[in-house]
């Protein structure tokens, strides 16, 4: 089974920890100077050690687990150099409804991260953004990054698990695949 460990800030505070910068946001100008000198190998390395720690919290001894962070979209560059055998899953949804779920959803208040979708151009401006970062992600890592469609997964969710599974957890069968929770 996969666990879920909700959406963590794990990675990001990490870059930022280790780029050692004075500023209080989490990715800004200095931070992305700094990217080509961080020892990314050694944050993933303590990335996967938080994530055994937490999972070990919870009593569970799932193999796999999921951090399903929707910022991580802009770290997968770093995410897949600092854990070469890290698998990305982008759950992606038809656009329209996309933008009018971001639009009409409060989210935290006091993350500027967040403040794209408070204006409807600006939620249709950040998906195509968004869009373009991933093809471009796509285009370095290949096979590492799988995208999911949210309409497939909801209407027919054996079909699409299947085929998520024999591209990256190649030991699961038909039988092993069962939807618990997200």
């Amino acid at each position: 089974m996969v666990k879920s460990l909700g959406k963590r800030q794990n990675f990001a505070r990490l870059i930022k920890q280790v780029s050692n910068t004075s500023s209080n946001v989490v990715l800004d100008e200095t931070v992305i100077e700094m990217i080509s000198q961080l020892d990314l190998r050694t944050v993933g390395k303590r990335y996967q050690q938080q994530t055994t720690e937490q999972v070990t919290a919870r009593e569970s001894s799932e193999r796999w687990t999921k951090d399903k962070m929707p910022l991580n979209f802009l770290y997968i560059g770093l995410i897949l150099k600092a854990m070469p055998a890290a698998k990305i899953i982008c759950l992606k949804r038809n656009p329209v409804a996309t933008c009018l779920s971001n639009y009409r959803q409060l989210f935290a208040v006091n993350f500027s991260y967040d403040n794209y979708h408070y204006d409807i151009e600006d939620t249709a401006r950040y998906f195509g953004l968004f869009s373009k970062l991933m093809d471009h992600w796509k285009e370095l890592y290949g096979d590492r990054i799988h995208e999911i469609s949210y309409e497939s997964l909801t209407s027919s969710p054996q079909p699409a698990l299947c085929k998520f599974a024999s591209r990256f957890i190649r030991a699961l069968s038909d039988a092993g695949i069962t939807i618990k929770s997200n």
